[in-house]
């Protein structure tokens, strides 16, 4: 199981979505800032707000 598959089944997507301001959301985008330091040649970034669709999308939601 990948680190976004975690995510989300440990914090189901309710029907509103997941805010930015999510928990859940700050952990992914730590999760990419770490990604993002491992490399000299390659850095990642997301905000808030993307962080949030990529979320409900891995997490199956499809009727926003």
């Amino acid at each position: 199981m990948d680190y976004l598959e975690k995510l989300v089944k440990e914090t189901p997507v309710g029907p509103d979505g997941y805010d930015g301001d999510d928990k859940i959301v700050t952990r992914l985008l730590a999760w990419v800032a770490l990604q993002s330091g491992q490399s000299a040649e390659v850095r990642y970034e997301m905000s808030r707000h993307d962080a949030a669709v990529v979320l409900e999308l891995s997490a199956g939601r499809t009727d926003f």
